[in-house]
């Protein structure tokens, strides 16, 4: 298998000044991090395990034509961000996926008015097992399967064949339920992965071995491109000599919000298939980076989530002549297959510009002139390269990016892994509930 590495170019005016000491010290200070047996997410322990479960259900997963995905953030949008990055010739043909993430009374029940039941695998993911949005969502679809399998004995046959659950191995409600009904199958989502860094595991493996028309193939080809990438990353960081882009760009991002207040990351794919990986980026990086310091306050990076060129058209002007307080990172593919616009049988003046170019030549275009306006007037950018979009490169964007995340936070001096204030969060809304009962 070849691995491709991916490319990092930087604008002229967001190169950052880092000696060596300091270099030295980010490294030492990731590694010391990864080494926690509470982190997970870099040391990837549990992919040998996740693909063996995964391979003992396989033909479960694969003698169904839908899959509904139920979860919330990191438990969807990591696995909906890589099965959207295939294409239509990757995917089996008549295979769907739909993702479960809201609570809409409308859109929850017209989804499932919608399914064939027969035909539909359900996949619930919940990383704590406490999830109140996706224990509802289950407690609602279990009260609408009872209306279609009305005896106790029909409904848990149904839910044998057509349920796999996906949760931490000891503790919380969901895996109590599934000890109680054990003939249903369940996979193990280990307490070292938190949900927006757990894409690389069983919760996204399932997604992928169901769609793509690789099935277990593209599975392991998915695992070997993410190890090949820690091992990458890891001899890289562990060199003296050696300064990988991660190193570089996390300390462009932090100098440049030190020194000159940008505190907006806008995350811009020139890549359609990557716009879900925009929204996972999204969760990733807000969640992991806003925190409260604790001699500083308040602080974090907002982060941004647009498409090229279709955002040069909405976001662009803010981002040009708006607070200059931004960050850009640009995703691109070289070398997308694409032919030359060649002469048309009814002429006009309106192919004149891009007679001989293909969309991959008008598309870079695009970027080029969007990355040099902006470095204009000050806006700092970056671009990521990759040649081909395929399961291995999104290992590697997975991966790096989950690394960034947490270099950005030592620098930040931060805790990259934690949400508190997501967590006051549901615990009122619990009580808010329980009042209501009584």
């Amino acid at each position: 298998m070849e691995f491709i590495p991916l490319s990092y170019q930087f604008s002229q005016n967001s190169t950052p000044q880092m000696d060596p000491i300091n270099t030295n010290q980010l490294k030492e200070n990731f590694m010391s991090t990864i080494q926690l047996e509470k982190i997970g997410f870099f040391q990837l322990t549990n992919l040998n395990s996740d693909l063996s479960s995964i391979k003992k259900i396989q033909a479960k997963i694969s003698s169904f034509s839908h899959l509904v995905h139920i979860g919330l953030g990191g438990s969807v949008l990591g696995p909906k961000a890589l099965t959207d990055s295939l294409l239509s010739s990757e995917r089996i043909p008549n295979k769907k996926i739909t993702y479960i993430d809201n609570l809409d009374p409308e859109d929850f029940y017209e989804t499932l008015h919608s399914l064939k039941l027969e035909e539909t695998l359900f996949y619930i993911v919940s990383k704590s097992g406490e999830t109140l949005e996706t224990k509802a969502m289950l407690h609602a679809l279990m009260i609408f399967l009872q209306n279609t399998f009305s005896t106790r004995e029909s409904l848990e046959k149904y839910m044998n064949r057509h349920f796999i659950f996906c949760t931490d191995p000891a503790k919380g409600l969901l895996r109590s339920f599934c000890h109680q009904h054990n003939s249903i199958d369940t996979l193990d989502l280990p307490p070292s992965l938190g949900g927006r860094f757990s894409v690389i595991s069983s919760v996204g493996l399932v997604p992928l071995a169901f769609l793509h028309i690789d099935g277990m193939g593209a599975v392991e080809k998915f695992i070997s491109s993410a190890l090949n990438e820690r091992d990458e990353i890891k001899n890289s960081l562990t060199s003296k000599n050696a300064v990988h882009p991660l190193i570089t760009l996390a300390a462009m991002i932090h100098e440049q919000m030190t020194k000159s207040g940008k505190n907006e990351t806008v995350f811009m794919p020139y890549v359609g298939r990557l716009k879900t990986l925009s929204l996972w980026f999204a969760q990733l990086w807000g969640e992991s980076l806003g925190k409260i310091h604790p001699t500083q306050g308040p602080a974090g990076l907002t982060p941004l989530s647009a498409i090229g060129p279709s955002d040069q058209h909405s976001l662009l002007q803010l981002i040009a002549q708006g607070p200059k307080n931004k960050f850009i990172i640009f995703l691109n593919q070289k070398n997308t297959p694409s032919p030359q616009l060649r002469e048309v049988l009814i002429n006009s003046p309106l192919w004149n510009q891009t007679q001989n170019f293909s969309l991959q030549d008008v598309r870079d275009a695009c970027l080029w002139g969007t990355q040099q306006s902006l470095q204009e007037v000050d806006v700092p950018s970056c671009v990521l390269e990759f040649e081909k979009l395929n399961v291995e490169t999104m290992a590697k964007l997975f991966l790096q990016l989950e690394c960034l995340t947490v270099l950005v936070s030592l620098l930040m001096e931060i805790d990259a892994f934690d949400q508190p204030g997501v967590e006051r969060g549901k615990i009122l809304a619990k009580e808010f509930l329980a009042r209501r009962q009584k």
